[in-house]
């Protein structure tokens, strides 16, 4: 892995005026109601007609959740399961799983959602910060009408991915390099800044922003957010 942040945009950006300001929205379990990364593997694997490597790895994370390991242990586990793919293969098949999950309901989540229209209508420039990748994070933000969007990015090698990731791991620590390097590139100041995150991963994120927002119900982040004078979108 290197130490580089990729920020991809979507479309091309309208002007901003005097008054634009950076919205930051995490993804899973944010932006969406359940957790992508999973529902999209275990999609990625019945296309391929693996269904039992999908139960295998369900099963390896759960011994690692027992064991105490981090987020960030997790999610490289996660993208170990692609060595050796196309990264052909995984664009298409993350096209066909997004319009899968636009068929049923309760994919997005209606409160975000709300917040990143109000967002959008009064001109910020709305990220996606989210430690799933590119691929799978690109039909989401098209869809929504994001900006721009700061993922994990695939290690490739001739058109396969190594397993491995080619970017800095935007989970984590790797959230608040992401917001900064946003900052940076859209010379707007985090001061005025929101950002959304449902987890104590995302705080690196939160803290860097002038309007924290804590959605969800995860009780240690609450017990922060409470401490700290932060709104919550429960």
């Amino acid at each position: 892995m290197n130490n580089k942040i990729y920020i991809e945009k979507v479309g091309s950006a309208p002007p901003r005026d005097a008054k634009a300001y950076l919205a930051f929205f995490d993804l899973d379990e944010t932006l969406l109601v359940g957790k992508s990364m999973l529902d999209f593997f275990s999609f990625f694997c019945d296309e391929r007609g693996q269904g039992s490597t999908y139960r295998q790895f369900v099963s390896r994370i759960k011994g690692y959740l027992k064991a105490g390991y981090s987020r960030e242990v997790l999610n490289k586990h996660y993208y170990e399961n692609f060595q050796g793919i196309l990264i052909d293969e995984i664009s298409h098949i993350s096209e066909l799983w997004f319009q899968k999950k636009l068929t049923e309901p309760c994919f997005f989540s209606e409160k975000v959602l709300l917040q990143l229209k109000l967002r959008q209508q009064e001109g910020a420039v709305c990220i996606i910060v989210s430690g799933s990748f590119r691929e799978s994070v690109r039909p989401i933000a098209k869809y929504l009408g994001i900006d721009m969007f700061i993922t994990n990015t695939l290690q490739v090698n001739e058109g396969y991915c190594t397993g491995s990731l080619g970017s800095v791991q935007v989970i984590g620590e790797g959230k608040g390099q992401a917001v900064k390097k946003a900052a940076d590139e859209t010379r707007l100041s985090l001061r005025s800044a929101y950002a959304y995150g449902d987890h104590v991963s995302d705080m690196p994120m939160l803290e860097l922003v002038g309007n924290p927002i804590v959605v969800g119900k995860n009780p240690e982040l609450r017990k922060i957010a409470k401490s700290k004078g932060w709104y919550m979108l429960s």
